[in-house]
């Protein structure tokens, strides 16, 4: 490998950083629609689920309406989480980004368009 390729190849990992919120839409017979989405931050999640809903309704010119939300948390236990921060500190970033994943929050919301 040359190392003309090294800017290419250290900006693809930067974006591939940047994937870790993911939501999907699911349709439902009833006309509800559900999103489902994780990433390392509740809010995270929540935004690119409701991002989700936004662009899927203002397709057919309809506005997204929330009819219910649920946040779930998957990750390590909080203590650990925190021991994990504070060597992160104290090793002057050793541990940067270790303990959480890009599933660590789930969100579910139920909306429709109307």
């Amino acid at each position: 490998m040359t190392f003309k390729y090294l800017p290419i190849i250290a900006f693809a990992s930067i974006l591939a950083g940047c994937a870790a919120t993911t939501a999907t839409a699911l349709n439902k017979a009833d006309g509800t629609i559900e999103l489902v989405s994780t990433s390392r931050s509740e809010d995270d999640a929540l935004e690119a689920a409701l991002d989700k809903g936004i662009q899927q309704c203002k397709a057919s010119g309809k506005t997204f309406v929330v009819l219910d939300r649920q946040s779930t948390y998957r990750g390590i236990d909080p203590n650990l989480r925190a021991a994990i921060s504070v060597a992160s500190v104290l090793t002057k970033g050793g541990f940067y980004g270790a303990g959480t994943s890009s599933s660590d929050w789930r969100v579910v919301v139920l909306g429709k368009c109307q």
